[in-house]
């Protein structure tokens, strides 16, 4: 279990899940997704980690498989030490293989 310092804030992973919701739609544009994952990315920022561990791993998984080849690089710099790892989780595997495709 993760310590008290790097549990994700509630509000955090409310935030994430209404974005990954609305990414979602059907009828939403290509535009307004790629506003959606800006702002999910930007929301993530440094904790990509620890979001990647959780239950939220889904939402930063829709945002790598949508944005920008510049937008994933700080994501895939940030978790390359921890490739291995998560790809020998059955969630995160996902994660992993959107990352480096």
């Amino acid at each position: 279990e993760m310590s008290e310092s790097r549990k994700l804030d509630n509000n955090l992973v409310k935030e994430l899940t209404m974005l990954c919701v609305k990414m979602k739609y059907h009828n939403t544009t290509t535009i307004r997704r790629c506003r959606l994952v800006t702002e999910a990315l930007r929301k993530m920022d440094g904790k990509y980690l620890e979001i990647a561990r959780s239950p939220t791993a889904c939402v930063l998984q829709l945002c790598v498989k949508w944005c920008s080849h510049s937008e994933r690089d700080p994501v895939f710099v940030a978790l390359q030490p921890h490739l291995l790892d998560l790809s020998l989780d059955e969630h995160t595997v996902f994660l992993v293989h959107n990352i480096i495709k």
